[in-house]
């Protein structure tokens, strides 16, 4: 079966899902497992890999799954849905851990957790932080202070080096 991306209402990507699986496509929706600071609290959440995208294998007729409730559209090329290779949903589904979130590589080799680091370019220019790891569209999530408490912010990767 060929995997076919849908775009998805804002926040509806489970809504789709859901009805997609209903009318009998299998679905595939990776989260990542995102951990923020709350008022001083260790707050763990389930995020999307690919917010607003879901995934899915179709055996039927492609075009009912655009008239599912919370998909917007089919990505297309041309007149026929893009595809998305097996191989592509393996290697995805590959890097699940043990509590089905998908683990995103660390940066190759520069920095590992806990490494003091300083950005270099953007609006946290000169600021130091801890590296915490990769996060979703290759960016780094540092631990910054700021404003008196510790925030955690993506910064695009070619934007830092050690501190």
């Amino acid at each position: 079966m060929p995997w076919l991306v849908a775009q998805t209402a804002p926040s509806s990507e489970r809504i789709a899902q859901d009805y997609a699986t209903r009318g009998g496509a299998t679905c595939y929706l990776p989260a990542i497992k995102r951990v923020r600071v709350v008022a001083g609290r260790r707050v763990v959440r389930r995020e999307t890999l690919f917010p607003g995208y879901l995934l899915a294998a179709m055996s039927e007729e492609w075009r009912s799954l655009a008239r599912v409730r919370g998909v917007t559209r089919l990505l297309m090329a041309n007149e026929r849905p893009a595809l998305v290779a097996d191989e592509a949903i393996d290697e995805l589904r590959a890097m699940h851990d043990e509590d089905g979130f998908v683990r995103l590589p660390l940066a190759p080799d520069r920095f590992t957790c806990g490494d003091k680091v300083r950005a270099i370019n953007g609006v946290f220019r000169e600021f130091e932080g801890i590296y915490q790891g990769m996060g979703a569209h290759s960016r780094c999530q540092v631990l910054l202070d700021m404003l008196g408490a510790k925030r955690l912010i993506a910064i695009p990767e070619e934007d830092l080096i050690a501190a």
